[in-house]
């Protein structure tokens, strides 16, 4: 809009060094008053709802296994082909990440090594072992000026350095994953694609580096799928190393990979780079296309709510609160702790065709059979007791 002429976006995480420090019994005084006051963007709604939440699905690493669980269903494969095929994916990303000085993790895991459970490498949350999961225990941060071409003129910025946002978007899915039409897709994703390469007036075919937001691989197999990306694209699908082996900053990561992507396309002038990001449960979603030569036309992204309501109008089952008879698992997860299994969240239909949550009974040879055995499609019954939904597999 013009209001501004220089800007700086940064972000940090340091919760390496306070889980280093809890371990160690020290306490840390960060506190610091800088004066003024300060202005909260974003979006206040949690994640999940009060219902999710009665039966422990409260965060990252319960409802992405879950949806890990459905994108396998509908590729029809087994347990164990999946899981080769989650260790293939992000042994890409782990191979990035071995040559970026930056990252955390710099081994260079291969796909058995990832997919291979093990007392160093356990389930966390079927079927995701350790090694799929965000690496939120970092010491990371990082920084982006923006400034108008007049300012960076002003600066003396060499123009070999200037790097312009040719397109973007925003939009959500619906905010719970209860609503949703299906736990394999994301509607927003596609939109997204499709509004920010309209901007750029360009293709998928003129990016010449990706880094899609990769917090567990199913964020990244869904958003290939909308935007028709294959998975084992030669541009490869991430210019860190991605959050689970560069490090994955709690809400930050994505400062990282456009930082990374300016290297990029400023290293190889008139290129194109898309960057992607991922908000909650594959909920909000965001895309930029970056490049050293000006646009052609003024910047003047679409205004979301335009392409939203398309989105918000597709709605998923009606979701039953109390759920009491026949039903079939949808999909699941099994939750483990440091001794093995803990518990089991899934979502079900009922004969009506209406979904549910549930938790499975605390059985521990069943939710051990869960991870060995496909489970999805399994019919059973589902009671309420003491104001949780309980499948019992018949």
């Amino acid at each position: 809009r013009g209001e501004l002429q220089a800007a700086m976006i940064t972000g940090g995480e340091a919760l390496a060094t306070q889980k280093n420090a809890q371990r160690a019994g020290i306490e840390l005084n960060w506190s610091e008053d800088p004066g003024g006051a300060f202005e909260e963007w974003g979006v206040a709604t949690r994640g999940w709802s009060d219902l999710e939440d009665r039966h422990r699905m409260a965060g990252a690493i319960f409802a992405y296994p879950m949806i890990e669980n459905a994108i396998r269903g509908n590729r029809g494969r087994t347990i164990a082909d999946h899981g080769l095929e989650m260790g293939k994916l992000f042994s890409g990303f782990a191979a990035v990440a071995a040559g970026n000085p930056l990252a955390d993790r710099r081994q260079g895991f291969s796909a058995e090594q990832i997919a291979t459970v093990g007392s160093d490498n356990p389930y966390i949350g079927f079927p995701y072992t350790k090694l799929m999961n965000s690496n939120a225990f970092i010491d990371q941060s990082a920084a982006i000026i923006l400034t108008s071409v007049a300012k960076a003129k002003e600066l003396g910025i060499p123009r070999e350095k200037w790097v312009y946002l040719h397109g973007c978007a925003d939009a959500y899915d619906h905010w719970y994953l209860s609503d949703r039409k299906n736990f394999h897709s994301s509607p927003a994703m596609s939109k997204v694609a499709e509004e920010a390469f309209e901007m750029a007036n360009c293709t998928l075919e003129d990016m010449a580096a990706l880094d899609l937001y990769s917090c567990f691989p199913s964020a990244v197999q869904i958003a290939c799928d909308e935007m028709g990306i294959p998975l084992d694209d030669p541009r490869g699908l991430t210019v860190t190393g991605g959050l689970p082996y560069f490090g994955g900053p709690g809400n930050n990561y994505v400062t990282h990979s456009i930082a990374e992507m300016m290297n990029k396309v400023r290293a190889n002038p008139g290129s194109k780079g898309l960057v992607t990001a991922n908000g909650n449960y594959v909920t909000k979603q965001s895309a930029g296309i970056y490049c050293t030569e000006p646009t052609e036309k003024p910047f003047l992204p679409k205004d979301p709510n335009i392409y939203q309501a398309e989105i918000d109008a597709d709605k998923g089952p009606a979701v039953t609160e109390v759920a009491t008879g026949d039903a079939t698992i949808e999909t699941y997860t099994i939750m483990h702790d440091r001794k093995g299994p803990s518990f089991g969240i899934l979502f079900g239909r009922l004969s009506d065709g209406s979904r549910f949550i549930a938790n499975t009974p605390d059985d521990l040879d069943l939710m051990l059979e869960m991870t060995s055995k496909d489970y999805l499609g399994a019919e059973g019954k589902v009671k309420e007791v003491n104001g949780v939904n309980i499948f019992t597999p018949s």
